[in-house]
């Protein structure tokens, strides 16, 4: 067998083992949202989106393209079989994404008062902005780790972790929803952002 039938087998079966977790990811969000809907009704299905647009937002802000650029510098570090430095690159995206992330808590904390009047026109939801403030450290966090294993070339282990992720966020969420109502929207965003 060539190198390149190698490469081929070796693209389709990452295409095809990412694509299969795709699909459950896509029907586990299709599952929190029909029975966030059943059980938040519209107005919670709203504030939750709300909330989470605004996290995406800040996380966008705050990632500085760091989970891009670093698996560019994982895999040539790892290609060129340096341990030394693939441990360096990693050392310091973890530190660089723990600053990023712990400083953009602070912001979206300090700027809680002015983001609920922003998306809610009402200060109402002010501690709702403070809380999901964690979620941002969280999602930089989980962006990092991602983006190590997808460096590495660990994809088993990163379609792995984003199926489990996908799956047990269905498990968590829904008897959150069911048990809590409207006041599980922030935890269950702060618990499903790993």
């Amino acid at each position: 067998m060539t190198d390149n039938q190698k490469a081929y087998r070796q693209v389709f079966k990452g295409a095809s083992l990412f694509g299969g977790v795709q699909i459950i990811n896509i029907l586990a969000g299709i599952l929190r949202s029909k029975f966030a809907a059943i059980f938040l009704g519209p107005a919670g299905v709203g504030i939750m989106g709300v909330l989470n647009s605004t996290i995406h937002l800040i996380t966008s802000i705050f990632k500085l393209g760091l989970d891009t650029s670093s698996i560019k510098e994982i895999a040539f570090a790892n290609k060129l079989e340096d341990k030394r430095n693939v441990s360096n690159v990693i050392y310091n995206l973890k530190r660089l994404l723990w600053v990023t992330g712990v400083l953009g808590t602070v912001v979206t904390s300090i700027l809680s008062p002015f983001l609920s009047e922003i998306a809610f026109q009402s200060k109402s939801f002010t501690f709702s902005f403070i809380w999901i403030s964690v979620a941002v450290l969280f999602k930089q966090l989980t962006f990092g780790n991602m983006a190590i294993l997808q460096g590495l070339r660990k994809l088993k282990k990163l379609a792995m972790v984003n199926l489990y992720s996908s799956v047990c966020s269905v498990f968590i969420v829904v008897p959150l929803y069911y048990f809590f109502g409207l006041e599980a929207i922030i935890p269950t965003i702060i618990l499903t952002t790993f």
